[in-house]
């Protein structure tokens, strides 16, 4: 199921079988704006210009709008981008400079200070949210030290993951073993855009295929995230090209919790009105307790990686894993 309304509570989602809404490919929400609205009104956040120059750049427009786009995809040439995967930095001072709501603000701040979580800036560039399961999968065998990339090599080369997951685990392999599983030459390689690099595109587009393979292999479960039941073909398609670079969402993240068997944990920041914690929305949670951990602060359209805060698997003192458990409510029933 797909919910759009944001939830004042911790959510578990159970990946069964999703309707559209939006956000999902992308389409949804590039048909519901002018690239002016897109791109100015915007407030000065590098990134997010970007974004919306990519945005822009993909709606169908009509001939007095293509000579707007076509200057947005220069300015968009021109910027001087953002890394791939940033180093690192305060989840709290996100929350200051965002525009979200002192409520927010207030429950990234705790967040940060009880699961003791760091945001990683994803560049917006219509592939965020694989781009944060590539560095999640990676940074899970190098961030945390030497026992924990045995552990996520193992997981993502087992034999028993489906087919579809075979290339993506054969990459973040490579980036493990390329990178002597140390934080910063893992940082390094995620962000290698040349052509080929495993870190870079190559581990975005086997993710692409992967989420597309794993939804064609269960057409009845996904066939209406599309806009139509009856496009789904189209809807694959378009997920899988690089070029498009559509934006993935829920049945995205569906797909590659269960065909790459990781759990999943999606902050977000839309929620309105007062919030004593950021809203949560959880997948994999039947997984076993040592499986991957994909975090995740959506903002959006737009997905920024979360890390525990300590590197070389530093483990977290029980009063702040105490606390961390503390912050999660009872989910409600969602029909």
């Amino acid at each position: 199921m797909l919910v759009t309304q944001p939830v004042n509570v911790a959510t578990s989602y159970e990946p069964m079988v999703c309707t559209a809404a939006t956000p999902t490919g992308g389409s949804s929400a590039q048909a519901a704006a002018s690239p002016s609205s897109l791109f100015f009104g915007l407030d000065d956040d590098e990134d997010e210009a970007l974004q919306a120059v990519l945005l822009a750049s993909l709606m169908a427009s009509a001939p007095e709008e293509q000579v707007r786009n076509a200057e947005q995809e220069k300015a968009f040439e021109a910027a001087v981008k953002p890394p791939l995967v940033a180093m690192p930095s305060s989840l709290a001072a996100f929350g200051e400079e965002a525009s979200v709501g002192e409520a927010i603000q207030r429950a990234l701040a705790s967040l940060e200070q009880t699961a003791h979580l760091k945001l990683s800036k994803i560049r917006g560039d219509g592939h965020c949210l694989f781009r944060v399961f590539g560095a999640a999968l990676v940074l899970g065998g190098s961030w945390y030290g030497t026992q924990a990339a045995d552990a996520l090599l193992a997981h993502v080369t087992n034999q028993s993951l489906p087919p579809h997951a075979s290339e993506v685990g054969s990459l973040v392999a490579a980036v493990l073993e390329s990178s002597k599983a140390t934080p910063s030459a893992a940082f390094e390689a995620l962000n290698d855009e040349a052509d080929g690099a495993p870190g870079g595109q190559a581990l975005v587009a086997a993710l692409r295929r992967c989420a597309v393979a794993y939804m064609q292999s269960a057409i009845e479960r996904f066939r209406h995230c599309a806009d139509s039941p009856d496009d789904f073909g189209g809807y694959c398609e378009g997920m899988s090209d690089m070029g498009l670079a559509r934006y993935g969402g829920h049945p995205e993240l569906v797909a590659l919790s269960e065909a790459l068997q990781v759990r999943v944990d999606i902050y977000d920041t839309s929620a309105l009105g007062p919030v004593a914690h950021v809203p949560t929305y959880r997948f994999g949670e039947h997984l076993p307790a040592t499986a991957p951990v994909v975090r995740a602060l959506r903002r959006g359209l737009h997905y920024n990686l979360l890390l525990c805060a300590t590197a070389e698997g530093d483990a977290l003192p029980p009063a702040a894993a105490a606390a961390k458990a503390s912050t999660v409510d009872e989910p409600p029933q969602i029909s």
